[in-house]
């Protein structure tokens, strides 16, 4: 489950926030990408983009690294 915390900003097509990612034995602090409200489909297209590459990327401890996504209602 992911507690929202703070809005830490806006990029060219997103919002991100600080959150945390917990369950019963895990806890992280994460942030998440969202869209924002009436975006359009070259933005969702982008985003889209840099989670791939971040997914082929995969996990390295000098970068960000993404833990999951999803895509579904324009939501990523």
């Amino acid at each position: 489950m992911i507690y929202w915390k703070e809005k830490l900003g806006e990029g060219e097509f997103g919002t991100v926030v600080k959150g945390e990612l917990a369950d019963s034995i895990y806890k992280t602090e994460v942030a998440v990408k969202m869209l924002k409200e009436g975006h359009s489909d070259d933005e969702l297209i982008n985003l889209i983009s840099e989670l791939e590459v971040m997914k082929r990327i995969g996990k390295h401890r000098n970068i960000i690294n993404l833990i999951g996504c999803c895509t579904q209602n324009g939501i990523a």
